[in-house]
Formats: structure tokens, C-alpha cells, sequence
């Protein structure tokens, strides 16, 4: 489970990275307890760009243009490693 912390951190993050306000994301992140070697590119079958950022001290990515399954519509996602769990977004 995340705290509203974790989310607020989150929607932050997100919300500097593709513009809005923060309370548009709030409720709009999830949790996994996926790894971020997971995300760095072994789950997607292409990606664009990933960029490797931090927020509020916590390690974070920014994953472009990525597409889970070839023939999937390709989403942005942001993903947050609190140790143990990281928080997870995607549009």
C-alpha cells in the first residue's frame, strides 16, 4: 500500500514532466512492487528514451514511448522507488 505521500511525490514528478497540476495525477497512481531493473527496459518490447531522475531524494524514471506489447498503443510512464515499493504511472 502507498501512503498520500508517496502519491503526492509521484503526481509532482509527473506533473513537472508532462505539465498540469498535481492534483490531476494524485489519484491516478498505482503501486508494483516490480523492480527498477524491470523498467529500465526487460518489460517492454521497444521503448523510447529513459531517463533516470530523482524526486524529493527517491530514485525515479522517466520511461518514453513505451510499449508493453508490440501492436499496443506506446504510453509515457513515471515510476518511484521508495525501497520497498515503488509508486507507478502512466499516460
Amino acid at each position: 500500500m502507498i501512503t498520500d505521500e508517496q502519491r503526492t511525490i509521484t503526481a509532482e514528478l509527473v506533473a513537472d514532466e508532462w505539465g498540469g497540476d498535481v492534483a490531476e495525477y494524485v489519484d491516478n497512481i498505482g503501486a508494483t512492487r516490480d523492480s527498477m531493473d524491470h523498467y529500465r527496459g526487460a518489460t517492454w518490447s521497444d521503448c523510447g528514451a529513459i531517463d533516470e531522475t530523482e524526486v524529493a531524494g527517491y530514485p525515479a524514471l522517466i520511461i518514453h514511448d513505451a510499449q508493453a506489447i508490440k501492436g499496443q498503443p506506446r504510453v509515457d510512464v513515471c515510476v518511484v522507488d521508495f525501497g520497498h515499493i515503488r509508486t507507478i504511472f502512466q499516460q
